[in-house]
């Protein structure tokens, strides 16, 4: 991952609605949530059940739910908004309200003061949501969600795996295992594994001056036209702006 992309992976912001406004996030949202309710009040209605948000309130929404929010004041409505792409946790977690000591009030009310993306902010972000991990609520695990979880770790161990191997090393069939990715995370096992071999493409790239070809030869791709194709779908970039952008002293 470049300085760039990382950087852009989080959306520190504070926002502002006049009165009354909705929001359809039932596509799912791309980011973790953290969220500083300062005026007004909001509720976030999700096939998990609804939150009902108060002033001075935090609060935190998963990355992928899908739900509608409703937000009301009698003149505008203000909050702080804390988001970032990657979180290396394995629960799933509740999108939830959050139970706070003092310490992590004041923790928290350090974070709303530094709303600008920089190596302070984003270390204070996950030093906060390591404090607060053991507090929150954790969604229980399904049988599909576990399935997923553990198709996925094979995968990062072996991204030149086949999917009929890795159904075959689960004990599943193949289409249970495409029914459980599309169920669990609404994309295929193939997606995922493309996905997983980019990064690792990236990796290539960033830290070597091997050729294109080489590099999607080791990463498992038939060619490297086709390397390209899906390097292009998953990042929006090129072999080469990946190595421009990754060029170090």
């Amino acid at each position: 991952m470049s300085d760039f992309d990382f950087c852009n992976s989080f959306i520190f912001a504070e926002i502002c609605f006049q009165r009354y406004h909705h929001t359809d996030n039932t596509h799912g949202i791309a980011c973790h949530y953290f969220g500083f309710l300062k005026k007004g009040t909001c509720s976030v209605v999700s096939d998990k059940g609804e939150i009902n948000i108060n002033e001075g309130d935090w609060f935190y929404l998963p990355k992928g739910l899908k739900y509608h929010s409703y937000w009301f004041g009698e003149n505008s409505i203000l909050f702080d908004s804390f988001g970032f792409k990657y979180a290396p946790i394995k629960q799933k977690l509740k999108a939830q309200k959050l139970d706070l000591n003092n310490a992590l009030q004041h923790k928290l009310a350090e974070l709303s003061q530094n709303k600008e993306v920089s190596l302070y902010s984003v270390g204070l972000l996950y030093s906060l949501f390591d404090m607060l991990l053991p507090k929150m609520q954790v969604e229980a695990m399904t049988p599909t969600d576990e399935i997923v979880q553990k198709a996925i770790e094979i995968m990062n161990r072996s991204p030149l795996v086949k999917i009929a191997d890795v159904a075959k090393t689960l004990k599943v069939s193949e289409t249970t295992l495409y029914l459980a990715f599309k169920r669990s995370i609404d994309k295929t096992p193939n997606s995922v594994r493309q996905e997983i071999c980019c990064q690792n493409a990236i990796d290539l790239l960033s830290t070597t001056d091997f050729s294109v070809e080489e590099i999607s030869f080791r990463t498992g791709f038939s060619s490297s036209s086709y390397f390209r194709k899906v390097l292009f779908s998953v990042t929006g970039k090129t072999p080469r702006q990946i190595r421009s952008e990754a060029k170090t002293i």
